[in-house]
């Protein structure tokens, strides 16, 4: 019978060293478990994931277009930073009504990460490939 552990304490799995990799470097994994002490909570922090991907998929579903008519049109596609994703999630928080119930500064903080990413594919010499799709996590 496994025991349970007092809220936000994390589960550390550590696995062993990867060394047959052709660069020669040593990657480690670490496994994250975090357990808590009521259900609600974990439904919320899965509800809150969960409303991450979706605008992390929308706004990359709303950038494509924009480059897609950008392109048709001859014209240079638009700089996505932070600041142009973040009025669009505004306006998509506001015609979504379950996602205004979602809090606001993290789930908008996941455009930093996706407007990031753009910037490194449209600066990099190799262009390694544009930012995907965020698809859903298996959660515990």
């Amino acid at each position: 019978m496994q025991q349970r552990q007092p809220a936000g304490r994390l589960d550390h799995t550590a696995e062993k060293p990867a060394t047959d990799t052709p660069d020669g470097l040593e990657h480690r994994q670490i496994v994250y478990r975090v357990l808590f002490d009521r259900p609600a909570t974990a439904r919320r922090l899965a509800a809150v994931a969960g409303a991450c991907r979706f605008v992390w998929n929308e706004m990359l579903d709303q950038q494509a277009q924009l480059v897609d008519v950008a392109r048709m049109c001859g014209a240079r596609p638009p700089a996505p930073t932070f600041f142009t994703p973040g009025k669009a999630f505004t306006q998509l928080r506001r015609v979504t009504p379950w996602l205004q119930a979602m809090p606001y500064v993290p789930v908008r903080y996941t455009l930093k990460h996706q407007a990031d990413a753009w910037q490194r594919f449209g600066s990099s010499g190799a262009r390694p490939g544009a930012p995907g799709s965020s698809a859903a996590a298996a959660t515990a």
